[in-house]
């Protein structure tokens, strides 16, 4: 994956496709190989229910487990940091890092005094670790983008109360930077027939649409 996701990839076209089908095939044999209960039919067009409703509170065991998974990602995180720096981390880490930080940003929002103090901590572990990823990985800005999307909407504070600003390399502030610079570019001529990053898309899709917003992310309405 951190070959085949590089920006300057090592394959060719045709090395990658050989890659992706092997690959495919793998999991194919993967796939066989599990039990009957676990199997999803390839003609069913419903999705697997979730495992439940998120419960910021921790007020059941799906919830508590998200969150003591999201401490021992950080945990992880910081581990790594001090031993090998996250610049040199694969690109499969983006994600529990960005999935870390929304389950921290939710107990900042949610949680007492002690509570956030520790949430805040864990979530500048992990947001510091997503800049410092984006120089390799560009999805690491997204998650980036779409974090401080989440925290204007929860109107959660994730810089002035902390020193996270100063911690973060100028060379990755500007890494996203120029990111946020090329969306907006993009945005300005996406009428006019110019590419929109598909994100965005599903970003406010995700965010600000309210019928999803009910199902998903409202977990503060009515507060």
């Amino acid at each position: 994956m951190t070959t085949r996701y590089a920006q300057q990839p090592m394959w060719d076209e045709r090395g990658k496709v050989d890659r992706i089908t092997q690959t495919h095939l793998q999991l194919v044999k993967w796939f066989d190989r599990l039990p009957k209960s676990l199997r999803i039919s390839e003609s069913s067009l419903q999705p697997s229910p979730p495992a439940g409703e998120y419960d910021p509170s921790g007020g059941d065991v799906h919830s508590r487990s998200c969150q003591t998974s999201a401490a021992k990602i950080s945990t992880i995180l910081r581990i790594y940091r001090d031993n090998f720096t996250h610049p040199c981390i694969p690109i499969s880490a983006v994600h529990p890092a960005f999935t870390a930080a929304i389950i921290h940003l939710l107990d900042l929002k949610t949680a007492d005094p002690i509570g956030r103090r520790r949430a805040m901590r864990r979530f500048e572990i992990c947001l510091r670790a997503l800049y410092e990823m984006n120089t390799n990985w560009d999805w690491a800005n997204r998650c980036i983008r779409a974090i401080q999307s989440l925290a204007t909407q929860w109107q959660v504070d994730i810089w002035s109360s902390s020193g996270l600003i100063y911690d973060i390399p100028p060379e990755n502030r500007r890494q996203f930077r120029m990111y946020e610079d090329s969306c907006l570019q993009a945005n300005a001529t996406g009428g006019d027939g110019g590419v929109v990053d598909p994100f965005d898309e599903f970003f406010n899709a995700w965010t600000y649409d309210q019928a999803f917003m009910d199902g998903a992310f409202d977990f503060f309405d009515g507060s």
